[in-house]
């Protein structure tokens, strides 16, 4: 992992979020449900300095949560989490994507939290601009990464599908703007319990599955953050287990 590069989609994703926002912040984000745009900058702007102490401390030990009292009134969100996401640039400047530190996900350092916060502000850019207008694509590097990190660590180590789906399927994710040489398809088994995945070309090579998904890898990514269905992607099979992933799939 490159902790420059994620301090590169943080700068590029903030500018974009804070671009999008408007005046009115009480307005209601129905991909997050519950949440107000205001209650989305306080969700990231809290998080962005919890990891900016992690950082700093560089300590095995969870640091202390931060009181959400500390975020400013509706009017200076804006502000307070650019700053607060200067902070952690700058707190990033300090470490490499190898060095230890605290993670409930177990076995990660600050290359999982590094990737994790920047996988975070780019979704939730997302749902401010699908708010306030047409939300633009997640980069596919970004969510080709992204789709790469719920595969890979957040699903084989939270679990919720493999807790609650002993039955399980198969299923080919495709990106379909990923070259080939790139191995643009997850290949995604739950067998009795144990879930894996695996890198595979496309074509006539992949491994047979209940559902082969096909589309952009952004489309990809926000159908399984829960963004989007699958109304951008050509779907072949047992559409069935995707819904029911999707269902069961919740951090």
């Amino acid at each position: 992992m490159d902790i420059d590069r994620y301090a590169r989609i943080l700068r590029a994703e903030g500018t974009l979020l804070a671009d999008a926002i408007g005046e009115d912040l009480t307005l209601p984000v129905p991909s997050c449900p519950g949440w107000t745009i205001a209650d989305v900058l306080r969700h990231l702007g809290l998080s962005v300095l919890w990891l900016s102490q992690l950082f700093d401390e560089k300590s095995l030990e969870p640091p202390v949560p931060l009181d959400p009292d500390i975020a400013p009134l509706d009017g200076e969100l804006v502000f307070w989490l650019g700053a607060g996401i200067s902070e952690l640039l700058h707190s990033m400047g300090g470490i490499d994507a190898s060095d230890a530190a605290w993670a409930s996900v177990g076995g990660q350092g600050a290359g999982f939290w590094a990737r994790r916060v920047a996988m975070d502000l780019t979704i939730h850019r997302w749902d401010v601009q699908s708010v306030l207008g047409s939300p633009l694509p997640v980069h596919t590097v970004v969510a080709v990464d992204g789709i790469e990190e719920y595969f890979t660590t957040l699903i084989p180590t939270l679990g919720p599908i493999v807790r609650t789906d002993p039955q399980g399927g198969k299923a080919l994710f495709h990106a379909t703007d990923l070259h080939e040489r790139l191995l643009p398809c997850w290949f995604v088994c739950l067998e009795n319990g144990v879930f894996s995945v695996k890198r595979v070309g496309s074509g006539p090579s992949a491994p047979a599955a209940d559902v082969l998904l096909s589309g952009k890898a952004s489309d990809i990514l926000l159908l399984l953050w829960g963004r989007l269905g699958t109304q951008n992607l050509e779907i072949q099979g047992d559409a069935g287990l995707v819904r029911k992933w999707q269902r069961k799939a919740r951090f």
